[in-house]
């Protein structure tokens, strides 16, 4: 694991008070990262073990021909480490001697952690969205420019009134901008050059006494993942199309926990069972708050008919494993879920990474000690040997495996001092 440290402050006591709360990926080699005092970086992937950024000050003139002066993350380039390049194997030749970089950063819109952010739109009217850990104003609107990485204004999203607190959001198709609250009330957005207006307000019919903790999205399908151990399943044509406030009704409603919620739920591209035949099936991946994870295969019937495989314990699905269970495992709730490659999975609990033989059902390896503020867990794949994620503090982590295994880094390990860098 190797990374770069963005500035956390001092809360005191030797805590970080800015800590990685988010991460989106832009191209194999540049990044957005949330933070939770609300601040947005354009960071550039670089080759080094560790690179340092510390709080600045640096003077900028403006529109106005004065000068103003605020605080920015700077590169520290004495206390970075390099990576030798002899200790490498299999170096990407792009980012051979790359640097960590900040293209550019956003102070806060908010006084609020990041927790989710999303990419709308083509290049020319290409818009990002974050989504915020407060209570009002939570989704902030940015316009990206070719001049510069992200403009240095937001823009609210009105949220529909009694909108409770949103679980995350999602892009439909590119151009549509959905979030779910807990409460099932499921918000439709149209994004265009022209803005982004409130096109539906739907409500998922959950029972008195269940919540929505979970949901993701594909092409063709909305996954929401409940407190009672069920996935919903929506088609996006279903409600892309609806205008108002509707109540749709689900495809297919799978009870994939009995006596656990769904805290994760991650669609997982073409599934193994539709090879070879005329219609594929698709895979997901379910995750409780105990613990437990389970791979599903997904059969469409046209588009508005879908069924699932397997539907009892006993049945079984070539080539892939319905349980992922680790005998060592504790009941802690799984926080994020990925299908990183063909037969492998990311989990991810609020102190650990686990990947996974989706075949066998079998653990491969894990990573303790990580700490997912709130159970937000970033986990992203930029290419078949970078990982991303969150999960330690302020460090942004690169689990690189391109490095020779038996590479004794040792001497090259500096203290990670969680205060001021």
């Amino acid at each position: 694991v190797r990374g770069c440290s963005l500035d956390p402050g001092d809360a005191g006591f030797g805590e970080a008070r800015i800590t990685i709360s988010s991460i989106l990926a832009l191209e194999e080699d540049t990044i957005l990262v949330g933070r939770t005092d609300g601040s947005l970086c354009w960071l550039q992937i670089g080759s080094e073990y560790l690179a340092t950024f510390t709080s600045q000050l640096a003077a900028k003139e403006s529109s106005n021909n004065t000068i103003s002066v605020s605080r920015e993350l700077q590169r520290e380039d004495g206390a970075s480490v390099p990576m030798p390049r002899e200790d490498v194997s299999a170096p990407r030749a792009d980012m051979t001697n790359q640097k960590f970089n900040i293209l550019a950063q956003l102070p806060p819109a908010s006084p609020s952690a990041i927790i989710d952010m999303v990419v709308l739109g083509d290049e020319e009217t290409a818009m990002l969205f974050t989504l915020s850990d407060s209570a009002s104003e939570s989704i902030q609107q940015y316009q990206i420019r070719e001049d510069g990485p992200v403009s240095s204004s937001s823009v609210s999203v009105s949220l529909p009134e009694g909108s409770s607190k949103i679980q995350a959001i999602r892009g439909l198709r590119n151009q549509n901008l959905l979030s779910v609250d807990e409460t099932g009330l499921m918000n439709v957005w149209g994004v265009n050059a022209g803005g982004t207006s409130l096109q539906s307000v739907l409500q998922v019919p959950l029972e008195d006494d269940d919540m929505v903790l979970s949901y993701d999205v594909d092409s063709d399908f909305i996954y929401v993942g409940t407190a009672l151990g069920y996935v919903m399943i929506f088609a996006v044509d279903q409600v892309v199309n609806l205008q108002g406030k509707q109540w749709p009704e689900p495809l297919k409603t799978i009870t994939a926990f009995i006596n656990a919620g769904v805290s994760a739920v991650s669609a997982a591209g073409d599934g193994v069972m539709g090879r070879g035949r005329s219609t594929p099936t698709i895979g997901l991946i379910t995750g409780s708050t105990v613990g437990e994870i389970k791979q599903w295969e997904l059969l469409p019937r046209g588009t508005d008919a879908v069924e699932y495989w397997p539907k009892m314990p006993s049945q079984k699905m070539p080539g892939k494993a319905h349980l992922l269970k680790d005998v060592r495992a504790q009941e802690a709730p799984v926080v994020a879920l990925r299908a990183v490659q063909e037969g492998v999975v990311l989990s991810a609990t609020p102190n650990q990474l686990a990947t996974w033989d989706g075949t066998s059902g079998e653990i491969l390896c894990t990573m303790e000690g990580m700490e997912f503020l709130n159970n937000q867990a970033s986990c992203l794949v930029l290419s078949e040997h970078l990982l991303v994620t969150n999960g330690m503090k302020q460090y942004i982590c690169i689990h690189d495996y391109s490095i020779d295994p038996d590479l004794n880094v040792k001497d090259m390990i500096v203290p990670m001092d969680d205060g001021d860098g």
